[in-house]
């Protein structure tokens, strides 16, 4: 069974550096269970889209966030593809085993 992922950047409105920076997190989302984790960089309110989910703004810090942002995302969809590639390959060999077991006859039958 297929599981979904989503993830989500978003600033953490509530936390703001003395400058007024707000803190960027990440949200994964799996099946509905999430968890939110840091991105270890900040950003003024006025420099993100949340649509579009990046730095609007066109300096070499936003470029390098944004960059940062992408990176990110793909190395958590990546390791979410790897993860669930094993799974399938392990109920595979579970389900190959379960009916090799279940047409096995016992001597003592």
């Amino acid at each position: 069974m297929s599981k979904s992922l989503s993830l989500l950047v978003h600033l953490k409105r509530q936390k703001k550096d003395p400058h007024g920076k707000m803190f960027l997190y990440v949200r994964v989302t799996i099946d509905g269970d999430n968890a939110d984790f840091a991105l270890s960089r900040r950003i003024l309110h006025g420099e993100w889209s949340q649509s579009k989910q990046k730095c609007i703004s066109k300096t070499q810090e936003a470029l390098q966030l944004n960059a940062k942002i992408a990176k990110t995302k793909g190395d958590l969809t990546a390791l979410f593809d790897r993860i669930e590639g094993f799974l399938q390959q392990s109920r595979v060999w579970m389900d190959d085993h379960v009916l090799i077991f279940s047409n096995t006859k016992f001597l003592n039958e």
